[in-house]
């Protein structure tokens, strides 16, 4: 898991997301609740197992979803590394160029 968490926090990195902060708490839980598993042996009885530890703890609904949502983006980052598979879409860099700006075509007489 360690391998996939870190992928997470680098892909955050990367793209220079405000909330990298926010997702390094929840990498953090994630480590602390789930140890040294490997990826395989996470199977969605042990997630369950551990949401209800959070809701036991009184972590409220918002932050447990935010920490699945943070765990389901590993696996797919992790699944979109497959050496087999390169998907541009997450090679993409967010633009900054204001909307509407484009080039014309020349009218031709």
């Amino acid at each position: 898991m360690d391998a996939l968490l870190d992928g997470l926090v680098a892909n955050y990195d990367k793209d220079d997301r405000a909330s990298l902060p926010t997702v390094l708490g929840h990498v953090a839980r994630w480590r602390e609740t789930i140890g040294a598993a490997r990826a395989v042996q996470l199977a969605t009885a042990r997630v369950q197992h551990v949401v209800v530890q959070w809701k036991r703890e009184r972590t409220s609904p918002a932050t447990i979803n935010r920490r699945l949502a943070a765990l389901r983006r590993a696996f797919r980052l992790a699944k979109l590394l497959d050496p087999d598979r390169l998907d541009f879409a997450e090679l993409m860099l967010p633009e900054n160029s204001p909307r509407g700006r484009y080039s014309r075509a020349r009218a031709t007489d």
